[in-house]
């Protein structure tokens, strides 16, 4: 029982220290750190956090085909 609650004391303060450490970094680094884990993702955009909306195929109007240049 004593080993278990040892493991957990020694996770949570792994865990404290890591959101403890990121709460001190530069935003510029740590919006670096969230591109970098999406594009690990395969879910990079090209500019960034700006960038990110649904994306949609254009509209086709009618008549505006090859006719049109």
């Amino acid at each position: 029982m004593l080993a278990v609650g040892a493991l957990l004391g020694a996770a949570a303060v792994v865990l404290c220290q890591q959101y403890a450490r990121d709460a001190f970094r530069p935003s510029e680094e740590r919006r670096h750190d969230r591109l970098r884990r999406r594009a690990a993702l395969g879910a990079m955009r090209p500019f960034g956090d700006a960038d990110w909306r649904p994306t949609r195929p254009p509209r086709q109007v009618p008549g505006a085909g090859r006719r049109a240049a």
